[in-house]
């Protein structure tokens, strides 16, 4: 996949999570592990997944059993 930009990372985003009206707990799973290996396979958001690891370890280890592609 290409590289997008800062306008082409955002539509792409938020077409993740526009028809999520109501989710049970697997769909949230689902879509969160989606979404961050689609962040993680951008430049500019793989960028600030890893400054998230840097700065939020807890947060980081929270989201580690949903996602062990980036993780």
């Amino acid at each position: 996949m290409r590289q997008l930009n800062t306008k082409e990372l955002e539509s792409k985003t938020h077409d993740y999570f526009l028809d999520v009206q109501y989710a049970n707990p697997d769909d949230v799973k689902n879509k969160l592990t989606q979404l961050i290996n689609f962040l993680s396979s951008q430049d500019i958001s793989k960028n600030i997944l890893d400054r998230i690891t840097e700065d939020y370890l807890d947060l980081y280890q929270k989201l580690e059993p949903l996602n062990g592609k980036y993780l």
